[in-house]
């Protein structure tokens, strides 16, 4: 999982491109005045669907502009990671990432986004030091207490992933995974009246969810409670047990790169970069590259009501979930 929103680089939508120009930041700023409202603008023309082919190729040509325009700002670099992890990549993505964390350590988000895609790969070891410092300053964040946990109880630090799952709060708010995660932890470490109770939480938020009936059983097993463990391994079996997809091995999100999903990560990626373009009052651009996001996202309101006239006011060190986090 991304987040989708405009407000990509830690921004919420506030004013318009073509707000006064002492209030826009950044070197290059628009001229006062406020644009036309969308209503008098006239409609566009509809495009002809793109296909899989021309969205890659577009997406190599927005990575070769941001880094033309750009080349020593970290949101910048941390986009075009974001593009070539979306065209899978992975060692380019890992380059940029990096080049943004050397420029700005503090700047979480490409720490996030190789710590997360080293897990998708089942890099445990790897992820766990791109992870650990995202959580150290921001430990109630879920993915990335997820993630984290995840890799420590895949390298056999079951006792430490508890520590970070607990840390990030109620587990419970991030669903049954995050629940069975955090049994599975309590598990390994002996806690079988805790990785019980963990378990039972996450069958009561999705029954049909099938893989903690599973670890269920082997706990009540170990309790010395065999008709509950066969109970539980019987509904393991009725359920459809689920595949490997978002449990961090390599799977995640490296399928095959279908249309629907690289249409839907590049209208975020193509809306993250207008806000580099809007702030820095290179309007005509920003205003482009929404359009291209919409077109790509049709059904997105969050962009359409961008592009009818506002803009977002970055603060990308406030929340690592805010750029390019699937």
């Amino acid at each position: 999982m991304v987040v989708a929103v405009v407000g990509g680089l830690g921004g919420v939508v506030l004013e318009r491109f073509s707000r006064p120009r002492s209030s826009l930041p950044g070197p290059a700023q628009s001229p006062a005045g406020s644009r036309q409202s969308p209503s008098a603008q006239p409609a566009p023309t509809p495009q002809p669907p793109l296909s899989l082919d021309a969205i890659k190729a577009q997406a190599e040509q927005l990575a070769l502009r941001l880094l033309d325009t750009y080349p020593s700002r970290p949101e910048a670099l941390n986009l075009v990671g974001g593009i070539y992890h979306r065209l899978r990549n992975t060692a380019k993505a890992a380059e940029y990432w990096q080049k943004a964390m050397a420029l700005r350590p503090d700047y979480l988000v490409p720490w996030y986004n190789l710590g997360r895609m080293r897990w998708e790969l089942g890099e445990h070891k790897e992820a766990i030091p791109y992870l650990r410092k995202v959580c150290q300053s921001q430990p109630t964040l879920g993915k990335a207490a997820y993630y984290l946990a995840d890799s420590l109880m895949q390298t056999g630090q079951a006792k430490e992933a508890i520590g970070v799952l607990e840390q990030a709060g109620d587990v419970a708010r991030f669903g049954p995974r995050a629940l069975l995660l955090l049994g599975q932890c309590y598990f390994q470490t002996g806690q079988y009246p805790e990785a019980c109770q963990a378990l039972q939480q996450a069958i009561a938020l999705d029954p049909e969810y099938p893989n903690p009936h599973y670890t269920l059983a082997k706990v009540y097993a170990r309790l010395g409670q065999p008709d509950k463990a066969q109970h539980h391994q019987k509904r393991f079996v009725e359920l459809k047990p689920e595949s490997s997809f978002g449990r961090g091995s390599g799977q995640d999100g490296f399928a095959d790169v279908e249309m629907d999903d690289l249409r839907q990560a590049m209208a975020q990626i193509y809306a993250m970069a207008a806000e580099l373009y809007g702030l820095d009052g290179q309007v005509a651009e920003a205003e482009k590259l929404l359009a291209q996001a919409a077109a790509l996202s049709p059904g997105d309101q969050t962009i359409q009501q961008t592009l009818g006239g506002s803009a977002v006011v970055p603060d990308s060190r406030r929340d690592p979930r805010s750029a390019y986090t699937r």
